[in-house]
């Protein structure tokens, strides 16, 4: 696997984890 396919998999991994956690604040808050 080249470097750039492994940014993209880190770009696509965090991005995941951002919405997952914007998912389980607006959860708390209602």
């Amino acid at each position: 696997m080249d470097s750039e396919e492994k940014e993209k998999i880190i770009f696509l991994f965090k991005s995941a984890s951002n919405l997952l956690d914007s998912v389980e604040e607006s959860k708390e808050k209602s």
